[in-house]
């Protein structure tokens, strides 16, 4: 049941029949005040009274339901036998009427047993200690002075209870010096209190100061030495006549500026401690005795207990209150995940905390440069998001020194530390800066800041450390969800720049999606794809631009660079990324005076192999805007954006030399129409002579008719034979004009007899005069193929001609037509096809001549070239279609078409 007493402590004896308010009692004492308690707990009357008789007991905690007493008969029963002693009375109801009948019968005060607040518990036991000293002085005054004496305690016993139902140690304090005008005299008062951390008295409560007065309430003073001193030994310290003293402090000179003569600071000891002082002055010399002083003291005693309880209460109020904030805070930074969003909810989170606060500064430390951004600054509430060049690195300025040291540091007056950074636009007068700590690294700070000097206090700096420690971890979260979620967002941009850039063999259409999706991963004004020429230059292929720069594209893209430039060097030796933080700075930049906004450079190489093909550079017109995270960003894209640079390199290269042998193809058919024409020329001049003869005989015989005056119907037959010579020659002339024109590329569905038909009448003549007997054995009807004419008539011919070369003697060409099935090109099953089989009766061929008989420049003929079966069976080929070759010596050859039929 009892503690062990200490000589330093408050000694309270709890008379109390309830075992858990008594538990309640001493755990309050015990644990929630700085001034130590020691509890003595009885549970009936009778024995607290023979402890009482013991001594060593400050004060009683009574209850008036014990077994052996009830009522206010206990309370007369204790001041029977132990007049002295302070009481405090703890009833079961908070009813104002026991109350005061409680002090009637002599107690110091009442409390009800279930409003125990721990403050204020504690203050009532000093101020009923307080009072009953009062008392006791009270009783040694001379008879004579009762009266004044009687009116001075009522007083001071509405003072007593008037502070204790103070709020806030300004309340407090103003109560007091309202109610001390009534007991003395004087012309000013003020309460103060000391700061000696910062060296620093604050005015609490003031009386008769204007508001312009710099003693008024709130303002902030240096202390004063010689004060100090003697008021820490517990004595007050008395100035008689300011006019007399040579060397006033700056609160005596202000007062004597005001016509104040004579000065009194009365010390506020608490738990013997000093800790602040009221201060009275009046216009009149020598006006304070000794009793005017003795009674000022024994209010600067209620007013020491009454202040430091408010403050213990406000401080428990506080960390109640920042419980709750804490709480709530810590429940909505886990709800978000949002990294602007966290940084926005801790600014509001810091002033929340500390009112007081006018400003919030979030710096996080950027890992690649090593350098505090600020990321959330507000003012008054207010955000502001432009706050470009207020970094600051490691060891600069408060935050940096923070974040250097890892302590917090509370800056009083910013016009006094040097570690301050200032800025034209502040008015910071104190700053408090605390570390953002996640385990053992400082990721950044949280600053408060007001325009009033030394605006922060310990309580504070603890609230300010505790919210440190939550963002930490509130923004360790939001930053781990944040490079998850860029994370994948790079996956995914990088798996659509590789499906977008593999879509297209266009090198066009590839720089275009690569500049695109670059500016997916990094932000640039500009960029440029540059890719090394044949004739080892750097050109570039293609641009984009997003924001300055725009006029000086063409103007740069017109320019030719070589490998060797200062700029381009490191990327084509060392194979490696450029970072340029501001070009100005960079002796030897790449682009010299041509391009005024770009500032800060990235070159990415694009590698195959060990050969650099190119780069993509980007621009900002933002001075050190690229940073090597960028850096890493643009050469995630660099392989799979070379490999497509390069793909599309070779596709064009292909598709240019495709083109040169399509044009080489073309010159050569158009060459072998041309020799082919050669080998006809004779029989069709003699084509076309045979007509001309006879239209020649014709006009004679019908000049001879009408000079005869022979009958109109002999002039018509001749005119119809010239009629039917003439178009005779002229389908001569359009055989030879379709056949030697050269061929378009595009095809159409044409029938195969028309072009078979046309061959054959080309090369009548010549089948006559070889006396070659044609045979056809045509189906009778048979679908089109898709084709270009042109380039089937010149296989057609080139086969007739060899047919008549294969039969010097005379023979019999057959020509054979049908239908037939063809497997195509990347097809599984058979498709309709058209066949043709043109065949001689001539000399034959072994198998060692016709297994070489496609091969260019291959040729059996002293007069050929070799190409004339080569070209067709390219032909042939490039109609999906089909020639092959069966002959044997003595019998003849046959060659076999087939092609694709057009059903529809």
């Amino acid at each position: 049941m009892n503690n062990k007493m200490n000589t330093d402590s408050l000694h309270v004896l709890l008379i109390e029949s309830q075992p858990r308010f008594a538990d309640t009692v001493q755990k309050i004492l015990t644990t929630n005040s700085d001034r130590l308690f020691a509890v003595e707990w009885l549970d009936a009357l009778q024995p607290g009274i023979e402890r009482l008789h013991q001594g060593e007991i400050d004060v009683t905690l009574l209850d008036l339901s014990l077994v052996d007493s009830q009522g206010l008969e206990t309370v007369a029963s204790i001041r029977a036998q132990v007049p002295d002693m302070p009481i405090v009375v703890a009833g079961d109801l908070d009813d104002e009427t026991i109350a005061v009948e409680v002090i009637r019968q002599g107690a110091q005060d009442y409390l009800c047993k279930e409003k125990n607040e721990p403050s204020f518990l504690i203050r009532t036991l000093q101020c009923a200690i307080a009072r009953k000293q009062a008392d006791r002085r009270f009783k040694k005054q001379p008879q004579a002075a009762l009266p004044h004496h009687t009116e001075r305690l009522k007083i001071s016993q509405e003072i007593n209870q008037a502070i204790l139902t103070a709020q806030s140690p300004e309340e407090t304090a103003n109560i007091a010096l309202g109610h001390l005008r009534h007991l003395i005299s004087f012309h000013r008062a003020s309460i103060t209190l000391f700061d000696f951390e910062a060296d620093q008295t604050t005015v609490l409560a003031a009386d008769n100061i204007d508001d312009d007065n710099r003693l008024r309430p709130g303002k902030c003073m240096p202390l004063d030495a010689p004060q100090i001193t003697t008021m820490r030994q517990g004595q007050h310290y008395v100035v008689h006549d300011l006019l007399t003293v040579p060397v006033l402090s700056d609160i005596d000179e202000l007062l004597l500026a005001e016509g104040v003569r004579s000065t009194a600071h009365i010390p506020l000891i608490s738990q013997n401690k000093l800790i602040g002082s009221l201060n009275l002055g009046d216009t009149t010399a020598n006006t304070f005795s000794e009793e005017r002083l003795r009674v000022a003291r024994e209010v600067a005693d209620q007013i020491a207990i009454a202040v430091q309880q408010a403050q213990l209460l406000m401080t428990s109020q506080r960390r109640a209150q920042e419980s709750e904030i804490m709480a709530s805070i810590s429940k909505t930074l886990n709800e978000t995940l949002d990294l602007n969003r966290v940084l926005q909810l801790i600014a509001d989170s810091a002033r929340q905390i500390i009112p007081q606060a006018k400003g919030t500064v979030i710096h996080l430390l950027d890992e690649d440069s090593q350098v505090l951004q600020p990321v959330t600054v507000t003012e008054m509430g207010r955000l502001y998001v432009d706050q470009s060049g207020m970094g600051m690195g490691i060891g600069k300025g408060v935050a940096g020194t923070v974040v250097k040291e890892g302590n917090l540091i509370n800056v009083g007056d910013t016009l006094n530390d040097p570690r301050y950074l200032r800025s034209h636009q502040a008015s910071h007068r104190s700053l408090l800066v605390v570390p953002i700590q996640s385990q053992m690294d400082i990721v950044g700070t949280i600053t408060v800041q007001s325009s009033i000097p030394h605006a922060f206090s310990s309580a504070d700096e603890r609230a300010l450390s505790t919210l440190g420690t939550q963002a930490a971890l509130a923004l360790q979260n939001a930053r781990l969800f944040d490079a998850e979620r860029q994370a994948r967002y790079v996956a995914e941009t990088l798996q659509a720049a590789n499906q977008a850039l593999t879509q297209s063999l266009d090198l066009d259409n590839v720089l275009g999606t690569l500049l695109e999706y670059i500016a997916h991963l990094v932000p640039y004004d500009s960029a440029h794809v540059m890719l090394v020429e044949e004739n080892d230059t750097v050109t570039i292929r293609a641009s984009r631009v997003q924001g300055y720069g725009a006029s000086d594209i063409n103007r740069v893209r017109s320019m030719v660079f070589s490998k060797k430039h200062a700029t381009l060097h490191p990327i084509f030796s060392d194979r490696q990324s450029v970072l340029i933080p501001d070009t100005r700075e960079f002796p030897g930049w790449i682009l010299q005076e041509e391009s005024e906004y770009v500032r800060s450079w990235l070159g990415v190489p694009l590698l195959i192999g060990n050969e650099v093909i190119g780069l993509y550079a980007m621009n900002m017109a933002e001075v050190g805007f690229f940073t090597p995270t960028h850096q890493r960003m643009a050469e995630m894209l660099a392989a799979q954006a070379a490999i497509a640079v390069q793909n599309a390199l070779l596709y064009q290269a292909e598709r240019e030399q495709l083109r040169r042998l399509q044009e080489s193809q073309t010159q050569l058919i158009q060459a072998e129409k041309m020799g082919a024409l050669g080998q006809l020329v004779a029989s069709i001049a003699h084509e076309v002579n045979n007509p001309i003869q006879a239209m020649t005989g014709c006009l004679t015989l019908t000049t001879e008719a009408l000079d005869s005056g022979q009958s109109r119907e002999k002039v018509d037959l001749y005119l119809g034979i010239i009629k039917s010579e003439l178009d005779r020659v002229a389908s001569i002339v359009r055989n030879l004009r379709d056949f030697y024109q050269p061929g378009q590329d595009e095809m159409h569905p044409v029938d195969i007899y028309d072009i078979l038909e046309s061959m054959l009448m080309l090369t009548g003549k010549q089948l006559q005069q070889s006396d070659i007997l044609v045979q056809r054995q045509w189906a009778k009807s048979l679908p089109n193929v898709l084709a270009n004419s042109s380039y089937l008539k010149q296989v057609f011919l080139n086969l007739i001609l060899n047919a008549i070369d294969a039969m010097p003697d005379g023979g019999t060409l057959y020509i054979k037509t049908g239908m037939d099935e063809v497997l195509l090109r990347n097809d599984t099953v058979l498709s309709p096809a058209v066949y043709v089989e043109i065949s001689d009766t001539g000399m034959g061929m072994p198998p060692e001549i016709t297994s070489r008989l496609f091969e260019p420049f291959f040729s059996t003929k002293d007069h050929g070239s070799g190409l004339g079966l080569s070209v067709s069976y390219g032909i042939i080929e490039a109609h999906r279609g089909e020639i092959t070759v069966s002959s044997q010596v003595g019998v003849g050859t046959t060659f076999t078409i087939l092609l694709p039929a057009t059903l529809s």
